[in-house]
């Protein structure tokens, strides 16, 4: 099952951290693409998950 037929069917999509452990997301640019992509991508759910405390208040800060 690919992302086009996931949305059809009412499953949404996880966006989970393991995608951005390859230091990508340190990249400004394309945390931001990032970023735009999950906030406008119907069925498209993130689920920001840290241990470190000053990313956990933003994440908070996000919610």
């Amino acid at each position: 099952m690919t992302i086009r037929h996931i949305g059809p069917a009412g499953i949404p999509l996880e966006a989970d951290a393991p995608l951005a452990q390859v230091k990508v997301m340190d990249a400004p640019v394309l945390a931001e693409i990032a970023e735009v992509w999950l906030l406008h991508e119907p069925g498209t759910v993130a689920l920001p998950r840290t241990t470190r405390v000053l990313r956990l208040a933003g994440n908070l800060a996000g919610a």
